[in-house]
């Protein structure tokens, strides 16, 4: 998706939200933190640390916003490693041009008066302080120094050679200035820190770095106020949701973005549904302390802290077919989504129809065939609710699979038929009887399948005829080879015992 719809999108959020921007915090600006200590978290195994030559510059509001976990789309993109996909025409509609973009721009200069632009964090050389020290910065969200507020800083060491040494952490508070130096710490890449905060029941933080041996480092790291309810903030959520198929499942792909406008944190506990007999379910690690998680046979959670800007979660998860031509997948949606897009990879039969959505443009890109549909959301609707997606045309097991079985194993038991036929020995050796022995249990294992698939209905009963005739009629051929090589071995035997001819012998 180009530029101009990422706008789009925020303007759209902003409509359905229908709040006046900057959106007012909750609590007093400036006021300090909390002094309920909050227990300390390891770090994500998204955070990077810095490369050795230096700093880790503090991000701009931009990088904020616009930077993905590893692996994720651009905006409003496919899930990874999906061909990428023009935009769709809306209902809204899309001249091409670029709307004012909350999220663009590196400072103030050309930001959209509109949306709050959350002050950086991050860490940064300062060549003014001793090698080893560190000097961290707490600040609210005019960018202010918060005055004996608590920090947790994290030391974490880890080499090839010697792997990682449990995470250090020790709590800290900042002074009158909303500052704190700490002094001889490890320099090297080997070993990173991670300055991180609690407020008002969100959490903060800034990614992994490590000290250098040119000079000292300065953090910075901001810290806001928070609400559970997303309807008291300046915020909308995107989605995206990608289906294919592979073997006998439904993969789905969902991407939801949180667009966070204002500058209050949304720190949710908001569980939704996804489909009936989801599994496998996978979840990309998120680069800062938003959270999504898995609710055990019921779906998915939004949980920690959504900070001002932009947070991506991105999962993925299967769904069984159920052997029909149509399938319908429910999918259930957090609060506030404001822009929602389906897309599905088809073959030629299948179609897709989404309930309420617009009729789905095809696309072919990198060799697949797309269908696509999206929609926004006015205010009045308060965002989607469910997205109902139903596939047809699904491919439906039919009796090739069991034609398919049944000439493989034909083949092969005739091969090891022809081949004991035409041995020149009377007797024959032990790996051609193993073989006999192996197609006799495989032809027993798929007389049971077949039995089963003819009980649930999967074939019909001239197939089944069809089938277990030729089963039954290899089965007794591999028998009766086993039987006259039993019969072999055994006159054999009694040759070997007694070596007269026959007729000398009676």
């Amino acid at each position: 998706m180009r530029r101009a719809s990422t706008a789009l999108l925020s303007l759209a959020t902003a409509a359905l939200i229908g709040a006046a921007m900057p959106g007012a915090a909750l609590g007093q600006a400036g006021a300090p933190a909390a002094s309920a200590k909050v227990a300390p978290k390891s770090a994500k195994p998204g955070d990077k640390p810095a490369d050795a030559k230096g700093a880790t510059p503090p991000a701009s509001p931009s990088g904020a916003a616009s930077a993905l976990p590893a692996g994720h789309p651009d905006t409003g993109a496919l899930p990874s490693g999906h061909p990428a996909v023009p935009d769709v025409p809306n209902e809204a509609g899309d001249d091409g041009e670029d709307a004012p973009d909350p999220h663009a721009g590196g400072n103030a200069h050309g930001a959209d008066p509109r949306f709050y632009q959350a002050p950086p964090d991050g860490s940064q050389d300062d060549p003014s302080l001793p090698i080893g020290t560190l000097v961290v910065s707490l600040r609210d969200s005019q960018d202010r120094p918060i005055p004996h507020a608590k920090f947790s800083l994290s030391e974490l060491f880890n080499t090839v050679a010697k792997g990682e040494k449990p995470e250090r952490i020790t709590e800290r508070e900042v002074g009158d200035d909303g500052t704190a130096r700490i002094d001889n710490l490890t320099i090297g890449t080997s070993t990173t820190y991670r300055v991180s905060s609690a407020r008002a029941g969100g959490r903060y933080g800034i990614a992994r770095f490590p000290l250098t041996d040119k000079a000292g480092k300065r953090a910075v790291l901001h810290v806001f106020d928070t609400s559970s309810n997303i309807e008291e903030l300046s915020a909308g959520i995107q989605g995206v949701v990608y289906v294919s198929l592979k073997e006998d499942v439904i993969q789905v792909e969902q991407l939801l973005t949180v667009f966070n406008l204002g500058e209050v944190a949304w720190v949710p506990d908001v569980a939704f549904k996804l489909p009936v007999g989801f599994k496998a379910f996978n979840k990309q690690d998120s680069a800062n302390e938003a959270r999504l998680e898995e609710v055990k046979d019921h779906g998915a959670a939004l949980r920690g802290t959504y900070g001002p800007g932009r947070n991506d979660m991105d999962f993925r998860y299967q769904v069984p077919l159920d052997g029909s031509e149509k399938q319908t997948l429910l999918v259930e949606l957090p609060p506030r989504v404001a822009q929602m897009r389906v897309m599905a990879e088809s073959s030629r039969a299948m179609a897709l129809k989404v309930a309420s959505f617009p009729d789905p443009q095809k696309i072919t890109r990198e060799g697949k065939r797309l269908l696509v549909t999206e929609r926004q959301f006015a205010r009045s609707e308060s965002g989607a609710q469910m997205v109902e997606i139903t596939l047809t045309g699904l491919p439906v097991q039919g009796p090739g699979r069991w034609i398919a079985v049944l000439l493989a194993i034909v083949a092969g038991v005739s091969g090891i038929v022809y081949v004991v036929r035409h041995r020149d020995e009377t007797e024959i050796d032990d790996d051609t009887r193993n073989d006999l022995i192996e197609a006799r249990e495989a032809l027993l294992s798929e007389m049971v399948a077949l039995e089963r698939a003819r009980t649930s209905g999967e074939i019909g009963p001239k197939t089944y005829a069809r089938v277990r005739a030729s089963l039954l009629d290899a089965l007794a051929r591999i028998v009766a080879q086993l039987d006259a090589a039993r019969d072999a071995r055994a006159a054999g035997t009694r040759r070997r015992r007694d070596p007269r001819p026959a007729n000398e012998a009676s």
